[in-house]
């Protein structure tokens, strides 16, 4: 006996916190016909579809990492030094791999929980999740509103708000390089979505499948043959976790020796905490600080075309060199707060001083 197979069509949600139903969403019912809304009213059956999440971009990024293994262990934990939460609170999946080259993303796990407890609030069990810089192709930009979605030309991406968008353009003038292309539709953003082979939803947050009845038996019949099969797997996986639990207590006995006053418990947070001390103090402004407030002047200086730039900590000064010697005029246009010094081809900046 053949079981018949119905077609579903697809339902895209796209995040949107602003609206009352806290989505919009787009009904694809075939190639030629679609419904969309922001709000419950013509939202389909939740057996006639397949559920796909556009999750919010500014908690999503996406890494390429270079290693020549292909396990998730492995990749997760080459991007320790590139994440600032504990490795437990973030969920990273491995999506594509070129060799030695890998693309990630990492999410944080309570977030995109709740972004599928959102949906299911909705009476929907979400199939796919992704998001928008995924749809994009490497080296280009798309406008979304008051946000900016960016893939990098190493497939990197992020999404950012346009203000720290065009600041950070102004410290790399190199960005404006990429892409800009034109803000798409619902039903543009959906349609490529749809078409896209990514997907979030691996691993802990594997979608959920419902079962018929008339499956329940053969599932049960099948259960005694797939643990045969991973018992061998589940005795590995015990071994690793107990390696594990081991490289854990030497990396603590290593930090506890070079820290001795702080807690065992998320050495990596309170690493993080010290950090943001330092860097916050009134009397230690940071490079990124000091860049912020010389962004009239640099962009001034922006055909000089600088070479080299260095930061010394203890002076808190940066110390740029130019391709040509500098313009004595130029430094008119240092703003207040900013003392600047030209020497040649080099320029000095620093914070003046409050007291």
């Amino acid at each position: 006996m053949k079981l018949k197979y119905t077609h579903k069509g697809w339902l895209v949600f796209k995040w949107e916190p602003d609206l009352p139903l806290g989505v919009r969403w787009h009904h694809q019912i075939n190639a030629d016909s679609f419904v969309q809304g922001d709000t419950a009213e013509n939202l389909p059956p939740p057996s006639e579809v397949e559920v796909l999440l556009i999750l919010p971009g500014q908690d999503v990024t996406l890494h390429t990492i270079t290693l020549a293994s292909r396990r998730y262990e492995a990749l997760m934990w080459q991007l320790e030094p590139l994440i600032l939460s504990e490795m437990t609170e973030v969920f990273c999946v491995a999506l594509e791999h070129k060799g030695e080259q890998h693309l990630m993303a990492v999410t944080a796990r309570e977030r995109l929980q709740a972004c599928i407890e959102h949906i299911r609030v909705l009476g929907y069990e979400t199939q796919r999740a992704l998001p928008a810089t995924l749809l994009l192709k490497a080296g280009s930009t798309l406008p979304d509103g008051d946000r900016i979605h960016v893939r990098l030309a190493s497939e990197e991406g992020m999404t950012l708000q346009r203000e720290q968008w065009l600041t950070l353009c102004d410290v790399k003038p190199q960005l404006t390089e990429t892409e800009s292309l034109a803000e798409v539709t619902l039903t543009q953003l959906a349609t490529a979505a749809i078409a896209c082979r990514y997907n979030l939803l691996q691993h802990d947050f594997h979608p959920r499948k419902a079962h018929t009845k008339s499956l329940r038996l053969t599932v049960l019949a099948a259960g005694g043959l797939i643990l045969s099969i991973l018992a061998e797997p589940l005795w590995q996986g015990w071994l690793y976790q107990q390696k594990t639990r081991q490289l854990t207590a030497e990396l603590q006995a290593r930090y506890q020796y070079f820290m001795p006053k702080e807690p065992l418990s998320q050495p990596r947070r309170q690493l993080q905490l010290k950090l943001d001390a330092l860097r916050h103090r009134a009397s230690s402004p940071s490079l990124l600080h000091t860049l912020h407030l010389s962004t009239p002047l640099l962009n001034a200086l922006q055909p000089q075309r600088w070479q080299k730039m260095h930061w010394d900590a203890r002076s808190l000064q940066l110390r740029i060199e130019y391709a040509r010697q500098i313009e004595p005029s130029l430094l008119q246009n240092t703003p207040p707060g900013i003392q600047a010094r030209a020497q040649q081809h080099h320029l000095t900046v620093s914070k003046k001083d409050e007291n």
